[in-house]
């Protein structure tokens, strides 16, 4: 999917942004003790279930800024006033397969423990009925910007290189890999868009994928030192 030329922005007006971490440990069940706001959720009675639904709203209402889109599904960001967060939703096109939303469910349900670090953060499924039509909608914590538009440094190499490799280790295949499709904040990389992915146990060529995507951006950077003039995608 290719993203949309400027990034949504996220929250920092009145208190500091919360982390994906913080997201992930409520929707838990729980609060992140070092999260700079844990008061105010408390005071809030803040759930994951609030912010969700304050953020839907806002995309029902015209709100939502798309700051990607692709052949299948539109991504669209919102900010819930009530909290804080900026959320993403994706929303699959009319034209769309089924298979397509329900595989992506099922990679990212295989991948939870790699939720909030490698990849984003499913925070639920549902689904929106405009003019009669059905459409299934993912919602996700907010990555960031894709890769193309990233100034690079080894921090960010190394988160790189270790969200591939998780992948690896849980015997996904991508399918569909490219620089719109890893997405960039403050020198952390997440992989997204698994509607094509496969779980293949125990395949070599997985990690061969990777490693050669990780020797392709490396060897780039050095003679670049930005991912920013990197017209192609790694392997093509």
């Amino acid at each position: 999917m290719s993203a949309n030329p400027r990034p949504y922005e996220p929250f920092t007006r009145k208190y500091q942004y919360c982390t994906t971490l913080c997201l992930a440990a409520l929707r838990d069940g729980i609060y992140q003790p070092d999260c700079p706001n844990a008061e105010y959720h408390k005071l809030l009675s803040f759930t994951v279930e609030a912010v969700v639904e304050d953020v839907l709203e806002f995309i029902s209402e015209g709100e939502g800024e798309v700051i990607g889109g692709g052949n299948s599904a539109n991504c669209l960001a919102a900010r819930s006033e009530r909290f804080g967060h900026v959320l993403v939703v994706k929303a699959y096109l009319e034209r769309t397969e089924s298979w397509l939303f329900e595989n992506e469910v099922k990679i990212y349900e295989h991948l939870k423990e790699l939720q909030g670090l490698h990849i984003p953060l499913v925070l639920g499924t549902t689904y929106s009925i405009a003019s009669g039509v059905i459409r299934p909608m993912i919602i996700m914590s907010y990555g960031g910007v894709s890769l193309d538009r990233c100034a690079v440094n080894d921090e960010l190499i190394d988160s790189i290189a270790d969200a591939l490799r998780a992948l690896g280790t849980k015997d996904v295949y991508h399918e569909d890999f490219s620089l719109q499709n890893m997405l960039a904040q403050n020198n952390r990389a997440v992989v997204i868009d698994f509607e094509s992915a496969q779980i293949r146990s125990h395949d070599p060529a997985i990690f061969e994928q990777y490693e050669k995507t990780i020797e392709f951006l490396c060897e780039w950077t050095k003679q670049s030192g930005d991912l920013r003039d990197l017209s192609c995608s790694p392997g093509n």
